[in-house]
């Protein structure tokens, strides 16, 4: 039975990303992903017109995985402490679970042939941080969170443990370890708490 289109882009961006993470992005071949994918040249030029375009559609897969444990937190509209930790808390745990994609959306992200297709990138960069803003701005408004550029916050909230988690992923280092979240989450509130939070379990409630 002939595979359908959207499941030979799966196969395809799957491969790519085991090869990728496993030789490095200079020394894997179109080749070598058509073979690990076992389609033919011709599907697989369907979808994409190079290695760098196959690149992309790897990173922007991975920014979307990444999102959604993260989309799906703020869209029940927690607390400000409670929504917090468990932002960061969720940022540890998915890259200890999906440690290639995790790998390949850390270390090669910033590749010039990977950032070349910017849109679907961008787009999902962007409804995440919008939604981030939507639960974060009322909380600013009541106090409950400090009131900061949107930049500013979300690099506040995540820019230790991207950086951390990053550095975990590096093979001559100690593999991600989501037990560490706790002390993130907890750096992460103590940062982020505004005025009006008290010394209450939960200080958004």
């Amino acid at each position: 039975m002939r595979a359908t289109t959207p499941a030979v882009r799966r196969r395809v961006v799957e491969a790519a990303l085991e090869a990728f993470t496993t030789h490095g992005y200079d020394a894997v071949s179109v080749s070598m992903i058509r073979e690990g994918a076992g389609v033919s040249v011709g599907s697989l030029y369907h979808h994409f017109e190079s290695k760098a375009g196959v690149a992309s559609a790897v990173f922007a897969e991975a920014i979307d995985r990444y999102h959604r444990p993260l989309l799906d937190i703020v869209a029940t509209r927690p607390p400000a402490e409670t929504g917090i930790r468990s932002l960061v808390e969720a940022h540890h745990l998915w890259v200890a679970r999906h440690t290639d994609w995790a790998r390949f959306m850390m270390t090669m992200g910033d590749l010039p042939e990977v950032r070349a297709d910017a849109v679907r990138r961008d787009a999902a960069n962007t409804r995440f941080f919008e939604a981030l803003q939507d639960w974060a701005r009322p909380l600013m408004d009541r106090g409950m969170l400090l009131r900061l550029d949107p930049l500013v916050f979300s690099s506040v909230l995540f820019g230790p443990s991207y950086f951390a988690t990053r550095r975990s992923l590096d093979a001559s280092v100690a593999p991600p370890n989501p037990d560490v979240a706790v002390s993130y989450a907890d750096a992460a509130w103590k940062s982020l708490a505004g005025p009006s939070a008290t010394d209450r379990h939960d200080k958004g409630a």
